[in-house]
């Protein structure tokens, strides 16, 4: 997976804002969404992207085992929006995760809207 000292091992990348940018980019094409001069807010267990075209924040995980958590993440958030609790909602009619996993080596992503 990756080392500790950023160097990359196998065909992984490191989990680094370039890395994490490129799987953004291919994110929001697969979603047509604009990337251009999306803001990184955090780097970290998870990338997180704040779009500034449309109100939509992406979470990159940098796990590719996260894949799980990431899918029961996505599965609550629309049951909470099923149940009319004011949460982040789960961008409806976006692929929310594993759609770059296996392309990339690089863990799965999520889209949400920013208003409730």
């Amino acid at each position: 997976m990756m080392s500790g000292d950023g160097d990359t091992q196998g065909s992984v990348t490191p989990f680094t804002a370039e890395a994490a940018e490129d799987v953004l980019r291919e994110a929001c094409r697969q979603a047509e969404l604009d990337p251009t001069d999306a803001e990184l807010l955090r780097l970290g267990s998870n990338a997180v992207y704040r779009l500034n075209h449309s109100p939509v924040i992406v979470r990159i995980a940098r796990d590719p085992d996260a894949l799980l958590e990431m899918e029961r993440a996505v599965d609550v958030a629309r049951w909470l929006a099923e149940h009319d609790f004011p949460a982040t909602r789960v961008l409806p009619g976006v692929r929310q995760s594993g759609a770059e996993s296996s392309r990339t080596g690089r863990a799965p992503r999520t889209a949400r809207n920013t208003r409730p």
